[in-house]
């Protein structure tokens, strides 16, 4: 499967770009938490002792950091020409929040920042983004449109309750809509399966892809029961739950990546004819990062 995976050195040579573009929509981004984030990344690498404990803080903040930059660089590197007062509405939520928010808590800001992440992913793959929808994301291609739940859940014990409340979303909103439609759930997982996986010292890129490959086969595992009986109770509505996870990792030379994979489960006795649809509706975005940054 293949694995999308961004360097430090190129996703924070972009942030300049995106604090001036995030600031021609009238946003405060040089008081924003994505400020702060390049301060903390530049306070690192001007420590005298990176050894000590307040460079092992820093390098914290360094590696928390670098993790929050790369979304909001792909947002812009995939919308830097978008202006609709939608998409912007969704800009200034983005760059609320705390920084270097703890797994466990909530918070909106990043579950904005993952609905845009994901209408990104079908961007890339040729969709049009419908920023006036009615879902999460409502992207329209080929005569179809559509209709995107995305959750972000901070606890394994929040999955099956952030699935219904998407499937239910889903179920509510596509009524609405007349023509040719399809659904999907999107979860993001990483604060999931962020403890299986370590932070620093693998040989590469690849390896540390397989170690997150290795950590959502897990979850998926520990969740199959919920996964295919959630599948079945909104198969009318979702053709599939695309599962993401992400982790920022340490090379052994000292290079910082960011990995991520999407894996894709549809309910098994789904018909032929919607297997072939939720093929042809995610051909390329397992790869749409790819070679981006």
């Amino acid at each position: 499967m293949p694995i999308d995976h961004f360097s430090g050195e190129s996703v924070l040579s972009k942030m300049p770009s995106v604090l001036d573009w995030l600031s021609s929509f009238g946003l405060k981004a040089l008081s924003a938490r994505y400020s702060r984030y390049v301060h903390y990344i530049d306070t690192f690498f001007e420590s005298e002792r990176p050894d000590s404990e307040d460079g092992r803080g820093k390098f914290d903040a360094l590696t928390r950091s670098y993790k929050e930059c790369v979304d909001i660089v792909i947002i812009y590197t995939v919308f830097s020409d978008e202006k609709s007062e939608k998409f912007k509405s969704k800009l200034e939520k983005i760059i609320k929040g705390k920084d270097h928010l703890e797994a466990s808590s909530p918070c909106e800001a990043r579950d904005y920042l993952f609905e845009l992440v994901v209408a990104a992913k079908f961007s890339r793959v040729g969709y049009l983004i419908d920023w006036s929808g009615l879902t999460d994301v409502v992207a329209c291609k080929d005569n179809t449109k559509l209709f995107v739940e995305c959750k972000r859940i901070t606890s394994e014990k929040r999955f099956e309750k952030n699935f219904n409340k998407a499937g239910r979303q889903l179920k509510r909103e596509m009524a609405k809509e007349k023509s040719n439609k399809s659904g999907l759930v999107f979860i993001d997982i990483s604060n999931c399966i962020a403890k299986d996986i370590p932070d620093h010292e693998v040989s590469s890129p690849e390896v540390a892809g397989q170690i997150l490959d290795k950590s959502i086969n897990k979850f998926i595992s520990r969740n199959s029961c919920h996964i295919e009986s959630l599948n079945k109770k909104y198969a009318r509505q979702s053709l599939a739950v695309c599962l993401i996870g992400q982790a920022s990792i340490w090379t052994e030379d000292l290079t910082q990546y960011l990995v991520s994979k999407t894996y894709v489960r549809a309910y098994s006795n789904q018909s032929d004819m919607k297997f072939e649809k939720l093929n042809s509706i995610l051909t390329g975005i397992e790869e749409s990062f790819i070679g981006l940054l």
